[in-house]
């Protein structure tokens, strides 16, 4: 069975959340198949986070969030087959998975 993550950046710092119902349980980086390269991109990627990169209240930042395309699409080729990795907002280039 395929594990289903939510992809969450503005979460805390927990990128990651394993679908298990409401609010879902984080998922450290370390515990996912990932490659190093990719593991510290994502790092450096979400310590540029601050809410106002978000478009929730204005353009956010497109910069930020372009990155942001292109890992979480890294991130579903290293992950595949055994997770499915989902969005929640609508800013990720794609529909909510929800």
């Amino acid at each position: 069975m395929r594990a289903v993550l939510e992809w969450w950046p503005d979460h805390g710092g927990s990128l990651f959340h394993l679908r298990t119902g409401s609010g879902g349980t984080p998922v450290a980086l370390e515990e996912l198949p990932l490659s190093p390269t990719t593991m510290e991109a994502l790092r450096r990627w979400l310590d540029d986070f601050t809410e106002e990169v978000l478009p929730t209240d204005g353009a956010g930042d497109p910069v930020w969030i372009a990155r942001g395309v292109v890992l979480l699409h890294r991130c579903r080729t290293e992950l595949s087959p055994d997770h499915e990795v989902t969005v929640t907002e609508p800013w990720w280039d794609e529909p909510p998975s929800d």
